[in-house]
């Protein structure tokens, strides 16, 4: 699995692939003390987002504690290019 500690920021045109069986798990505070919340970790996608995860082979996107409020979530604004989930 792959552990976020901080917001995440996809930069327009550039591009963010989660393919198929990965896991990523939200740390429980932002350590970046950033973004739309400084308090919670986000992932905020500019440019582009594919998440290819199937039935045989699900993505997981989870936060690290069993609290509803750990991660803010995927924050996509106007301008983004393309996000597919």
């Amino acid at each position: 699995p792959y552990m976020v500690q901080g917001d995440v920021i996809v930069p327009a045109g550039a591009f963010l692939n989660i393919q198929a069986g990965t896991t990523v798990i939200f740390a429980g505070t932002d350590g970046l003390a950033a973004g739309a919340d400084t308090g919670r970790i986000e992932l905020t996608v500019n440019g582009t987002l594919s998440v290819t995860g199937t039935d045989a082979s699900p993505v997981a996107l989870r936060a690290a504690t069993a609290s509803p409020t750990v991660w803010y979530g995927i924050v996509v604004p106007a301008g983004a290019t393309s996000v597919s989930i």
